[in-house]
């Protein structure tokens, strides 16, 4: 990959790219702000889903081609839109002065993306116009195209009771999935039933895994650990905050699961390494659309690849978002599964439908680009445009 002080679809080394540049951005919000809130478990704050769209044109000797991607944010309720614009915090990052940009305070939200919001999003768009430019998948920049399907977990939310969980769970695999990743409520005595009746119940063939979402102090997670360990569970996500690497090594050597980190979190390559060799994390996990480069994270999946362990790509979100990861996944033999939101009605935007599961797997997209195929006009049509932009 380019150096990231050298936009890459300016550097001659990727060829077709080489002599473009970005003519024009616009960027739309899709999800009103009165989206259902929802909570990554019981006992975490409620954030609202949003998702920020964006179309980026680059222009390349004399012809053009457009490219749309999108990150999905989680806001906190009661969360308010900044009316004044802010003075371009990307203008030597694009390369040309940009007269506004949507400014959005940053918040003290764990959940949000690493950087200005708009930067992953800008980055995919360009890798969108120059798949659906060359007519290839966008797999085939990301490292290249390593299989054409993967298997799917179906990702349940958080349910305060038992019989929730489980019931939910037992629904996904009616409609076919074979892997299903449950969340923990953050009450400890709920959660140590639920991952028993969930095997229970699912059979010893389903392929379960157990998302805390930072829930717990130690001993409750050494618990849960232990218990995830009875029940042949294959992972045990986000048990602590990641910034606790002491406890966190307390934890990986009294407890059998491995032990994968939030998607969501924001740290640097060389600390995951450090965690690595310290033997804390049995895999590693991101989400394409909330890093800050698409070098960061293919250097991360080259680190997961490298050290012998799994990078279980995140692809919880919009469609769009979903689409974009998919990509990496593909790219990529290290990723096990695509994570597909279960049920998906709180995460639908009406603009593309999910990437869709056929008997418990996800293909590739026939579509080149990020593979979801949507055009500007279907963006466009009755949504607000937060600013045009324009070289």
């Amino acid at each position: 990959m380019p150096s990231e002080a050298v936009p890459w679809w300016r550097d001659s080394s990727l060829g077709a790219a080489g002599s473009a540049r970005i003519s024009a951005i616009s960027a739309w919000q899709l999800a009103p702000l009165a989206t259902e809130p929802m909570r990554f478990s019981e006992v975490a704050p409620s954030v609202v889903p949003r998702q920020t769209v964006v179309s980026v044109e680059i222009s390349d000797e004399g012809t053009t081609e457009t490219g749309i991607a999108a990150i999905t944010r989680y806001l906190p309720e009661g969360w308010k839109e900044a009316d004044p614009p802010l003075e371009n915090l990307l203008s030597s990052w694009l390369g040309f002065p940009v007269a506004a940009l949507p400014n959005e305070p940053t918040t003290e939200d764990i959940y949000e993306p690493s950087g200005h919001f708009l930067q992953a999003a800008v980055t995919l768009a360009g890798l969108d116009a120059l798949g659906r430019r060359t007519g290839l998948p966008a797999a085939t920049f990301l490292g290249g195209i390593h299989r054409s399907s993967l298997p799917a977990y179906a990702s349940l939310p958080s349910f305060p009771d038992v019989d929730g969980a489980v019931d939910c769970a037992e629904n996904a695999a009616d409609q076919g999935f074979r892997s299903v990743k449950l969340h923990a409520s953050g009450v400890v005595d709920v959660d140590v039933e639920t991952i028993a009746a969930a095997r229970r119940r699912l059979g010893p063939s389903m392929r379960l895994i157990w998302d805390a979402s930072r829930a717990y102090d130690v001993s409750d997670a050494q618990r849960v650990g232990h218990t995830l360990d009875e029940h042949g569970y294959l992972w045990f996500e986000a048990p602590l905050e990641e910034d606790s690497s002491p406890a966190l090594e307390r934890l990986a050597r009294r407890v059998s699961v491995a032990l994968v980190p939030d998607g969501m979190a924001q740290r640097s390559v060389g600390d995951w390494a450090r965690d690595l060799t310290n033997g804390i994390w049995g895999g590693l996990r991101l989400d394409l659309t909330r890093v800050g480069s698409i070098s960061f994270a293919l250097r991360l999946v080259r680190l997961a690849e490298s050290m012998g362990v799994q990078c279980e790509i995140q692809s919880f979100g919009f469609p769009l978002s979903q689409y974009a990861n998919l990509q990496l996944m593909i790219a990529t033999r290290s990723c096990r599964f695509f994570e597909c939101p279960f049920p998906s009605a709180g995460l639908e935007d009406g603009i593309v439908k999910a990437p869709e599961v056929i008997d418990g797997n996800v293909r590739l997209p026939a579509a080149p680009g990020l593979g979801h195929g949507v055009s500007v006009a279907e963006i466009g049509r009755d949504r607000p445009l937060l600013t045009p932009l324009s070289s």
